[in-house]
């Protein structure tokens, strides 16, 4: 016999047996298990927790008053040293405000508290782009979720199982670093939390019964209990009564009708109303145990009465619930997200996520702050800083004290931006490349050189070259006879170099420069912030970025082109021409550097230099991210009214910016000149 079976028999006997087993489903039997490709099963099926949330109406109040308290005051990002970049921040910010395409963080957030405070189990899935670092963030329902581990307790990762899968093509596996897995606390080591419901299961239970015998009292009339004792009546008149008094229960509009009965009938009650009634007595006991093993005080559903649990005023009842409710498991879940997604998934340091305080607590910090600034401990303008994150209008005051910006600082910050911006457009450009490289290797086995080898006899190789400038950037480029030009072969292989996909990322980096350029100049000359860089500007570097990817492409192409036939020529297998083409890959083109003497006066004699695909990258990064940058700085200058510029140099300019700026060695500010010459 089943628990829930004991439970009913040892409570009703058998009077409403059928009943309990028609309505109630609180306590089911399972089983648990160890597999390293099925998962670990929890002690108890989520799905009965489910049940008790959703038929339950005080646990399903608890946890939406966890729910709000936790996430109502929002979340921020909080610096942990007194140097914290603002930069990785508003990375993170960025992140978070678009982490999922449906959902907002917050609406995240809110369901692992509710499966937490359901299941003791909350599961978020963290996709990640081709950089490693998180770019998405999906709940997983934890009634579909499975741990999988060893025999010791390692996790080897975790297996979705929806409730539609009919077989193991269904399920979904995921690696450890691709869920993150919140649990409420157990005792010991285990793989699953413990829900709070794993100890309401009885009295969440013995309640349905009871809410099932006060039902069978409306269902029979809402009546009390009793016999209608008829004095000298015919059989047939009681059975009319009987006929009368049945048709009046089914029909609940006249519950409370006079009743018209044959002959001289006597009522005797059995039983008394307020044993009957008693349940409500237990549901309130119930609904007290629930309160209590969640830690909600009954203010905060709703439930205002003296002596009761968690007595006190409503200030002290909300504080000791926060306190020892809602901050500790804010604490765990802030931690995690810090741990797993800033610090391993963008590898920043010096931020962590936190949820923002009740003003309560804003006010217990200010008196603690007062207290360290009358004491020495921390100067006005260092706790400024330190509340500001959490406080958005004094993050502004603090912008708008700093002012104009010094010399020193315009170079530090025009640098620290240019160097980040010239990073991840660097990085971009190395995945741009590689990812061609991954498609041209697997397209490379298809080519069939019986096709192309026959005009390769009527041509004269090595192939003529020659160089194509761009700015600073120099492209080289092949001449190929006109047989050669046409080979949809070797045209459909070398699609995969796309000049629209590499002008998009030099257009999107050059665009950002640009625009961060026109903030800091700005403030550099103390006007106002413009609110987009000017459209003339926009198309420039429109027009440059196609321009630079079609050159980029063409010479990649060019390359591509030529490695192919040479080595198709040399009668090579399409294992070494893969070797061939994966080298030129690595390399842009060979170099004729000119003899020079350093500045220690040793002579440098010419050579030959191979620049490599990533140096090329490099050096579109860092080039056009300059360029750009100082675009924008003049862009601003002009849109303000300016009409001529200062050099200004950092310390370790080079002897051509000296020369230009036409300075003596160490000095800052050179020459003036009109706006349109500094281009």
């Amino acid at each position: 016999m089943r628990l829930r079976e004991r439970i009913a028999k040892a409570l009703f006997g058998g009077v409403i047996q059928e009943e309990v087993r028609k309505s109630s489903r609180q306590v089911i039997a399972h089983l648990t298990g160890l597999s390293t490709s099925e998962g670990v099963l929890p002690g108890v099926d989520f799905e009965v927790y489910n049940q008790m949330y959703e038929q339950t109406s005080w646990v399903r109040a608890v946890v939406g008053v966890i729910c709000k308290a936790v996430t109502a005051r929002g979340y921020s990002l909080a610096p942990l040293k007194p140097q914290a970049d603002p930069r990785n921040a508003e990375a993170l910010s960025e992140f978070f405000s678009n982490c999922n395409p449906n959902d907002t963080f917050l609406e995240i957030l809110d369901d692992i508290t509710r499966d937490d405070y359901v299941f003791g189990n909350a599961f978020l899935e963290v996709v990640r782009g081709a950089d490693g670092k998180p770019r998405e963030l999906w709940n997983l329902d934890a009634t579909t979720m499975r741990v999988k581990a060893d025999e010791h307790g390692a996790i080897l990762g975790y297996l979705q199982s929806p409730r539609y899968a009919v077989g193991k093509a269904d399920r979904v596996e995921f690696a450890p670093n691709e869920v993150l897995h919140f649990k409420l606390g157990t005792k010991g080591a285990t793989l699953y939390g413990l829900s709070p419901l794993a100890s309401l299961i009885l009295p969440v239970t013995v309640d349905r019964f009871a809410q099932v015998y006060n039902r069978a009292f409306f269902v029979n009339g809402a009546k009390i209990r009793g016999a209608f004792i008829m004095k000298d009546a015919t059989p047939e008149q009681v059975e009319r009564n009987r006929e009368y008094l049945v048709e009046r229960a089914k029909n609940p509009d006249m519950a409370h009708s006079d009743l018209v009965l044959e002959g001289q009938i006597e009522f005797k009650q059995i039983g008394t109303t307020q044993k009957d009634m008693e349940f409500l007595e237990l549901r309130e006991f119930t609904r007290n145990e629930i309160l209590a093993v969640y830690g909600v005080p009954p203010s905060k559903v709703s439930i205002i009465e003296t002596g009761n649990i968690g007595g006190g005023t409503g200030e002290h009842q909300t504080q000791t619930f926060y306190e020892e409710t809602i901050q500790p498991f804010q604490t765990l879940v802030a931690e995690k997200i810090t741990k797993h997604i800033i610090r391993q998934g963008f590898g920043i340091t010096d931020w962590a996520f936190q949820f923002n305080k009740r003003p309560i607590d804003e006010k217990e910090q200010a008196e603690i702050f007062n207290i360290y600034l009358q004491a020495g401990v921390f100067t006005a303008e260092e706790i400024r800083r330190l509340v500001a994150p959490r406080m958005p209008e004094m993050q502004k005051s603090l912008e708008v004290r700093k002012g104009k910006l010094g010399l020193q600082e315009t170079i530090v910050n025009g640098t620290r931006t240019v160097v980040d911006i010239e990073n991840r457009f660097l990085n971009a450009m190395e995945r741009l490349f590689r990812d061609m490289r991954r498609r041209i290797a697997a397209d490379l086995p298809k080519l069939n050189p019986e096709v192309i080898v026959p005009k390769l006899a009527q041509v004269v190789l090595p192939f003529e070259t020659f160089l194509v400038p761009h700015r600073k950037l120099i492209f080289e480029r092949v001449k190929f006879p006109e047989q050669l030009k046409a080979l949809d072969e070797l045209e459909i292989i070398l699609e995969s170099v796309d000049e629209e996909e590499i002008s998009r990322v030099i257009l999107r980096f050059t665009t950002e420069a640009a625009r961060k350029g026109s903030k800091l100049s700005a403030r550099r000359a103390d006007v106002e912030e413009p609110e987009d860089i000017g459209q003339d500007l926009e198309e420039a570097l429109r027009a440059n970025a196609h321009l630079l990817g079609l050159q980029v492409a063409e010479s990649l192409k060019d390359t591509l082109r030529r490695a192919v036939l040479e080595g198709l020529a040399a009668h090579e297998t399409i294992p070494q021409l893969m070797r061939r083409v994966g080298g030129e890959l690595d390399s842009a083109r060979t170099v004729d550097v000119r003899g020079t003497v350093d500045r220690l006066g040793r002579e440098r004699p010419a050579h030959a230099r191979k620049i490599s695909r990533d140096a090329l990258a490099e050096m579109i990064a860092r080039s056009e991210s300059s360029r750009a940058l100082n675009q924008g700085f003049l862009d601003t200058l002009r849109k303000s009214g300016f009409e001529k510029v200062r050099w200004l140099l950092a310390s370790d300019a080079c002897e051509k910016c000296v020369a230009a700026a036409e300075v003596s060695p160490g000095e800052k500010l050179g020459r003036v000149m009109p706006i349109d010459e500094a281009e």
